[in-house]
């Protein structure tokens, strides 16, 4: 066997198969996440509250949402999984609040409901 090969001589005899690694996706530690409505095309805030049963996530520096943070509907927080334009009701801290986003996910407002 080369020097450099990974494989033992019992793995190269098929008697020890190679130990597989398996990667995880980043779960984005610094993300924030919060309940929220389904994406709406007018502001939210008149949908039942048993409605806010979503999860989304944010880049924000606060556990609320804010103006010019990004919303992503799933994690890994790429730009693929960015919130289309639209309303949410949301839910944060025991509060509700209406945000609306644009086609890139960026908050351009949000409201206590």
């Amino acid at each position: 066997m080369a020097l450099g090969n990974a494989n033992t001589a019992a793995q190269a005899r098929g008697k020890n198969p190679a130990v597989k690694i398996k990667k995880f996706k980043e779960r984005n530690p610094d993300a924030f996440s919060f309940l929220a409505s389904t994406l709406q095309s007018s502001p939210a805030c008149s949908l039942k509250v048993h409605l806010v049963t979503n999860t989304l996530y944010h880049n924000g520096a606060n556990a609320l949402p804010a103006f010019g943070d990004l919303v992503y509907t799933a994690l890994p927080l790429v730009s693929s999984n960015l919130s289309p334009n639209g309303s949410y009701k949301i839910l944060v801290s025991g509060t509700y609040y209406n945000i609306d986003t644009d086609n890139n996910g960026l908050i351009r407002r949000i409201d206590a409901c």
